[in-house]
């Protein structure tokens, strides 16, 4: 009987990541967005734009434009006891100007971000061809409980990422030292 109210138990706990995921997704966003544009602002980089995909259909969730630079990023983010050692990119960053992808490192109890990763080029650059990596997964099943492949989306190991320890370094990547 101890065991089973035991069970029960964890039942009931709530990770907030995952049962609020989309807001924690926003929250993140918003982070990436205040920090990198802070940064752009140390560096006298005032003209900047930011556009937000409404639906991530076309494998970027925002356009960040500095001096002529564009960049579609597509934007991830992991805690440290979160699992994924592997990224589901969108193939379809492939047609888009300075296509990347950013992953936030943030942490578990205030989402604060505490590195970067970053698979992409440098400035004016194509997004490496993704087209040969392994088919990415819907994480559930259908109907049949079988997991079909996602369409335009492959898996990129960490490996593949540069990590940067602040946002500066990042910023450096995105648009160059000169910005």
């Amino acid at each position: 009987m101890r065991l089973r109210s035991n069970l029960s138990l964890k039942k009931t706990m709530v990770d907030p990541h995952s049962e609020h995921s989309a807001i924690r997704e926003r929250i993140t966003e918003h982070a990436f967005l205040a920090d990198l544009c802070r940064e752009l602002w140390r560096r006298g980089k005032y003209e900047m734009e930011v556009l937000r995909a409404e639906a991530d259909t076309a494998g970027y969730d925002l356009v960040v434009t500095v001096e002529g630079i564009t960049r579609h990023i597509q934007l991830k983010a992991k805690t440290a006891e979160g699992k994924p050692s592997q990224w589901k990119i969108s193939e379809r960053l492939l047609d888009k100007p300075n296509g990347c992808v950013v992953i936030l490192f943030v942490r578990q109890e205030d989402l604060l971000t505490e590195k970067y990763a970053f698979f992409g080029a440098i400035p004016g650059g194509k997004l490496p061809d993704i087209t040969d990596a392994q088919k990415a997964k819907h994480t559930k099943g259908n109907a049949m409980g079988v997991k079909l492949c996602r369409k335009w989306h492959r898996k990129i190991g960490i490996s593949k990422f540069e990590i940067f320890d602040n946002i500066s370094e990042l910023a450096d990547k995105l648009f160059g030292t000169q910005a």
